[in-house]
């Protein structure tokens, strides 16, 4: 009997191990792939989109469009298959991370309604 609770709670230590391992990682590609990597970059191309709006041709517009939707939807796919699994810390950077692909998305949208193409969260339309 001795024995089998020993080996109950090496593999109740171990479930801790992996679960805290788990964590990490989600936690890791919260922070690394989707925080950095794709709501970082789709912020960037909305501000490249604002800058360069007006000598960007028609097909290159299409395609930093079509990126700028394949980086929102990895954003939200990411976010919302790790917020289930990391709980209060997930909530945390999924927030984050909505938050700023929501700039992102206003800046999109305006660089098509403001007169020179440039927004700003704090100063609105810009004039250049």
């Amino acid at each position: 009997f001795d024995r089998v609770k020993s080996l109950e709670l090496q593999n109740e230590e171990e479930r801790i191990r992996v679960d805290t391992a788990r964590k990490a990682f989600f936690l890791a590609v919260v922070m690394g792939r989707t925080l950095l990597g794709n709501t970082a970059m789709l912020w960037l191309q909305a501000s490249f989109l604002q800058l360069a709006f007006d000598i960007l041709g028609k097909e290159a517009m299409g395609k930093l469009l079509v990126a700028m939707a394949i980086s929102a939807l990895q954003i939200c796919v990411r976010c919302s298959s790790t917020l289930a699994r990391l709980g209060c810390m997930g909530a945390l950077f999924a927030v984050i991370n909505f938050a700023v692909l929501a700039w992102s998305c206003a800046k999109i949208y305006f660089a098509f309604h403001c007169v020179d193409h440039v927004w700003g969260i704090m100063t609105g339309c810009v004039e250049i």
